[in-house]
């Protein structure tokens, strides 16, 4: 890609923020792991103790407590009620017109189902607590409504 003058001067100083980025939305992820522990429908990202999460974005995968399952869209569609935008999980790779071309139709049913079920939360350097707070009430509000 060629970038212009403009677009190569704001990657330049966006670039001289990059460790406070990074070193901020790792403090936004551990907040969200932190606050989400106790939850019981949701699963939080696995980080093993040998790894750093740069917490890119925030993918959760909400999961039922007891009977009945949790309909991602359902949820997604209840936070965005609330103005909070989240998003629904990754396509699956083997979905892309490329890979479909050069592999042929595909079926990958555990990649598929993370797909289907999994949620990313916002996550960006200048959030305040305060947002944060109300992303996990909302959520754990919605998580408990009975439409399902």
């Amino acid at each position: 890609y060629r970038l212009t003058d403009i677009q190569a001067a704001v990657g330049v100083e966006q670039m001289k923020k990059l460790p406070w980025i990074l070193a901020r939305k790792q403090e936004i992820g551990r907040w969200y792991d932190e606050h989400l522990a106790a939850v019981e429908e949701v699963e939080t990202p696995f980080v093993p103790e040998y790894a750093v999460h740069s917490y890119k974005s925030y993918l959760i995968t909400p999961r039922p407590r007891r009977a009945g399952k949790i309909d991602r869209d359902v949820l997604l569609r209840q936070m965005a009620e609330r103005g909070i935008s989240c998003r629904h999980g990754i396509a699956p790779m083997h979905w892309e017109p490329y890979y479909r071309q050069l592999y042929g139709e595909l079926h990958l049913p555990i990649t598929e189902e993370v797909s289907r079920t999994t949620m990313f939360l916002p996550i960006y350097p200048s959030m305040s607590e305060t947002e944060l707070q109300c992303i996990v009430d909302t959520l754990k509000e919605s998580l408990t409504r009975r439409e399902r």
